[in-house]
């Protein structure tokens, strides 16, 4: 497993480290070590005696009292930028405790990410908006629902972070072993929670930006659905005035059938018969159309 060792100087080594050795190294159970080991994984903070387990997505690490320990599970720019940002940001660094230090920085760098990724949904929401507006098509929704989808996973994972740093502010336990890894108890005790509260609030906030986004989205589908809605209405009465007339002509074709039998009735070399029946046949077939039209519109179908 390639991890790269960080120490409190700035300094950094690339190296590979079986697992059961690694856990062993850090005197940590195994089990502590699921959430770095493997690469889909809950959100996690998870304080140790003397160290402390995080993992954040594309951050998976180890915090010790003077080295942090990053895993790689694959190739990430992103990781890479952090990681070189961090490098330059520990140099700098004189007054700060160190697993502090690298605590706030990996909240801030996750805290970046979900900024980012919640803004670039937002764009897109707009844009696929902004594009059902001028005529929606079957490639729009689907667009629709890759987004919900992707705004759901976001939703998801957001309140596993929130979930995961309100177990360490809420169980003692936990907080504790996290503020033992410093020299300054009571000092630390105060930048901790700073830290975590920050973050917290940070999230929250990024939390109902994304409800935001999330309602402009369901107000999209809400006015596909109606767009929709009103073509289904319109196909159902031309439906419905079709069959009407259909059913009107048929009662008339039921009429002129009765003449055009070869039985003889006296009327067959008769103009005015022909023109009485054709007028006749006329006015009852607009008769029969208001009528059914003004039962229709009594009914409120029209």
């Amino acid at each position: 497993m390639k991890i790269f060792l960080i120490n409190n100087k700035g300094e950094i080594e690339e190296k590979n480290y079986d697992r059961k050795k690694f856990a062993l190294k850090l005197e940590l159970n195994i089990r502590d070590l699921r959430p770095v080991f493997l690469a889909m994984q809950v959100s996690t903070i998870l304080p140790r005696k003397n160290s402390l387990i995080i993992n954040l997505g594309f951050i998976k690490a180890i915090l010790t009292k003077n080295n942090v320990y990053f895993l790689r599970h694959n190739k990430s720019q992103t990781f890479d930028g952090f990681l070189n940002d961090l490098i330059k940001k520990i140099k700098l660094n004189q007054h700060s405790t160190f697993y502090l230090f690298i605590f706030e920085k990996i909240l801030a760098a996750k805290s970046q990410q979900i900024k980012g990724k919640i803004l670039n949904i937002e764009t897109i929401s707009k844009d696929v908006l902004k594009e059902i507006k001028g005529g929606f098509s079957e490639k729009s929704l689907e667009k629709i629902l890759v987004l919900k989808k992707r705004v759901s996973r976001m939703e998801f994972r957001l309140q596993e972070l929130v979930s995961a740093v309100r177990e360490v502010l809420d169980i003692d336990t936990n907080f504790s072993e996290l503020v033992s890894l410093g020299n300054n108890f009571a000092v630390d005790k105060i930048e901790v929670e700073s830290i975590l509260e920050n973050f917290l609030e940070q999230t929250e906030d990024e939390v109902g930006h994304l409800f935001r986004v999330k309602e402009e989205i369901d107000d999209t589908q809400e006015f596909l659905d109606l767009k929709l809605s009103n073509k289904r209405t319109a196909i159902v009465r031309f439906d419905l005035i079709a069959t009407l007339l259909t059913l009107i002509l048929s009662i008339l074709a039921l009429i002129t059938g009765l003449f055009g039998v070869n039985l003889k009735n006296g009327w067959e070399n008769s103009h005015i018969a022909f023109l009485v029946l054709t007028i006749l046949l006329f006015f009852f077939f607009l008769i029969f159309l208001v009528i059914s039209f003004l039962f229709l519109k009594k009914k409120k179908i029209f």
